[in-house]
């Protein structure tokens, strides 16, 4: 179990970043307005002069070089100690014109940051959380996976599985500039997911698709962009703007889309209208009149998977976050059963033997599919069951 608790937490804002020339953003104009004491802060200030003129923050949020130090009015972002720029958070008065989505409300299609090419109707925004619970009650039917509680920042969430189509427009690219992967990748057709990548393969098609967009790619071994091999030292940088697998955390957060409390997105049990998943008499959760493989989509020749989206979205508008395939999270299994945090100074994320995977699939029964359920493989295991969803740093 992690002691304490964790944090993720983007380390951009849309609209409100405030650049070196501090002043200029200050004097916009009143709804962009900051105190005194903020206006005396200036870039390159050492983090322990800025809280000596600002007082102790509100929070504080770390990863590897950056630091963000919260405050009333905004944040602070230092980079290798030194302030890097300030965050001004909008008024009242632009608040009431410009409301914010609620923690937990659906949001079905947030526009795109400026810089990015990403299509509204690819990935969805899924809101932050001041208080985000995952992982479930060790008294939970079929659970045994812990409770563990922690904050989140707005990101975005593919809202299906990576297709068989999409996969191979990017492999033709990557292959074509210095990528090498383990294994070309297989699907039932081109809306179905792909299959039978594994963890590297992943990591590696997230950089490809980035770079082949314009984006900046979020994978490095040794300061370096990861293109080939199998590194267990893989780096993320979570400031960047390029494609990535999701958090544990983020996955469960987006899977659950806006509902608590409950074992799957809708509720308390799961049936073949629902999801593509196996269903057998007396397990738990299994509501479904019929038994077995998915009768829509099982067949003589494996795998039975079914085309992306063939089933309702839950609140957030993702789909198949229950059944079809087993999707790659960026997490390590971690020593102990609750969920673990992508934040690489914790001392529980030292590489383990396995790396975690989510939502059940096609192959596998009721049970796997709860929101909370945790699989691990190993980063280097393919199987026609287990493919990836996309994650992407933003406001």
């Amino acid at each position: 179990m992690v002691s304490g608790t964790w944090v993720w937490c983007v380390l951009r804002r849309r609209r409100m970043v405030l650049p070196l020339t501090l002043a200029a953003l200050w004097a916009a104009g009143p709804a962009m307005a900051a105190p005194a004491d903020e206006r005396a802060v200036t870039p390159g200030m050492a983090e322990a002069e800025v809280i000596r003129i600002l007082g102790l923050p509100k929070g504080t949020f770390g990863y590897e070089t950056t630091r963000r130090l919260l405050y009333d009015h905004g944040a602070a972002v230092f980079i290798d100690g030194k302030l890097a720029r300030f965050e001004i958070r909008p008024s009242r008065e632009t608040q009431a014109s410009s409301p914010e989505t609620p923690p937990e409300a659906p949001d079905m299609g947030s526009a795109p940051p400026a810089d990015s090419p990403r299509e509204e109707k690819e990935l969805a925004r899924i809101p932050g959380d001041l208080s985000v619970t995952v992982g479930s009650p060790r008294n939970e039917r079929g659970a045994g996976e812990g409770v563990d509680t922690g904050s989140l920042c707005a990101f975005h969430l593919g809202r299906h599985e990576v297709t068989k189509a999409l996969w191979d427009e990017v492999y033709a690219w990557a292959t074509q500039h210095g990528y090498l992967f383990d294994n070309p990748g297989s699907g039932k057709g081109p809306r179905h997911p792909v299959h039978s990548v594994n963890w590297y393969d992943s990591v590696k098609w997230c950089n490809a698709r980035s770079e082949k967009e314009g984006l900046g790619p979020c994978y490095t071994v040794d300061g370096e962009t990861y293109r080939n091999g199998k590194h267990d030292d893989v780096a993320c940088d979570w400031a960047a703007r390029g494609y990535r697998l999701p958090t544990e955390a983020e996955w469960e957060k987006g899977a659950r889309g806006g509902l608590r409390g409950q074992p799957f997105p809708w509720g308390g049990t799961i049936t073949h209208g629902d999801a593509n998943y196996r269903s057998g008499a007396g397990e738990p959760y299994d509501a479904s009149a019929t038994s077995g493989f998915h009768p829509d989509y099982a067949s003589a020749d494996y795998p039975c998977t079914s085309p992306v989206c063939s089933f309702p979205p839950n609140g957030y508008g993702l789909y198949d976050v229950a059944g079809n395939v087993y999707e790659w999270c960026w997490d390590w299994f971690g020593n102990g059963s609750a969920p673990v945090p992508a934040v690489e100074e914790l001392p529980e994320l030292v590489p383990g033997p396995c790396r975690v995977v989510r939502g059940g699939c096609w192959f596998y029964s009721a049970c796997c599919c709860r929101v909370t359920n945790r699989g691990c493989c190993t980063p280097g295991y393919e199987i026609h069951f287990l493919g990836f969803r996309l994650a992407q740093t933003g406001p």
